[in-house]
């Protein structure tokens, strides 16, 4: 018995002191930019930090800035953890860019971790990128049958992407007219009474020079009117016998 309790505590004290250097946690990593669709200033570069000590130039093939599918040139700057990534050549104005961790990372302690982050992101002024302006009508409005909607972009935007990018909810036939930064939507024939309306623009909504939104937006509006005219949907021939009641005749 003495034996088997002498095992146990030298199991146990085995198992605790390994504790101390068996790393069990996962690798988690913060970029900055943070959020996707964040405009950067042009003194900022795109930086990643990682919460274990990395292989550095192991991992850099992993790390990249690219746009349209092409990877950009950059010089990997490494301190605490974390990597900045300095494109030789500076970031265009308002193109959209997308900062990428993929791949299998390495720690300095061999630990290999499967990573896949992808954070799109503008360079430079917000005012290189498109952006809704205004709108009406506003969300939660009510408007006529005949009734346009409006909107005004900082950039005149492009017309086939428009047509691609807006939707309407329900679906609703209706004519566009685009005159510089306004946009004017207008039903075919008249909009649904008694019907709420919602509109979406995607942020791949491009202007005429392939300036994108900087965020999705969304909005609503209800449909009614007071008075409709009546309209005579059918007619039918009928007869009358003098005692019951006109019917018709088939």
């Amino acid at each position: 018995m003495k034996i088997n309790i002498f095992l146990i505590n030298f199991l146990l004290i085995l198992f605790s002191s390994s504790c101390n250097f068996i790393d069990l946690t996962g690798l988690e990593i913060t970029t900055f930019p943070s959020e996707d669709y964040q405009v950067i200033d042009k003194d900022s570069n795109p930086t990643i930090t990682f919460s274990k000590e990395m292989r550095e130039p192991e991992n850099e093939q992993f790390i990249y800035i690219e746009k349209k599918g092409d990877q950009i040139p950059s010089d990997y700057t490494w301190k605490d953890n974390k990597v900045e990534l300095c494109p030789k050549e500076p970031l265009e104005k308002g193109v959209l860019y997308q900062l990428i961790v993929q791949g299998r990372l390495i720690t300095n302690k061999e630990q290999s971790y499967e990573i896949s982050t992808l954070i799109p992101f503008y360079s430079c002024s917000s005012a290189s990128v498109n952006r809704l302006e205004s709108f009406t009508p506003m969300s939660e409005s009510t408007i006529n049958i005949s009734d346009s909607l409006t909107f005004n972009f900082s950039k005149e935007v492009d017309k086939d992407s428009f047509l691609e990018e807006f939707t309407l909810i329900p679906d609703e036939e209706y004519e566009l007219i685009i005159d510089e930064q306004t946009v004017n939507v207008s039903p075919k024939t008249k909009w649904s009474n008694l019907t709420r309306y919602t509109w979406k623009l995607n942020r791949q909504l491009a202007s005429i020079d392939n300036f994108f939104l900087v965020q999705k937006y969304e909005g609503n509006f209800l449909v009614q009117q007071d008075i409709e005219a009546p309209v005579i949907t059918s007619v039918f021939p009928c007869f009358y016998d003098g005692r019951d009641p006109l019917l018709p005749t088939g």
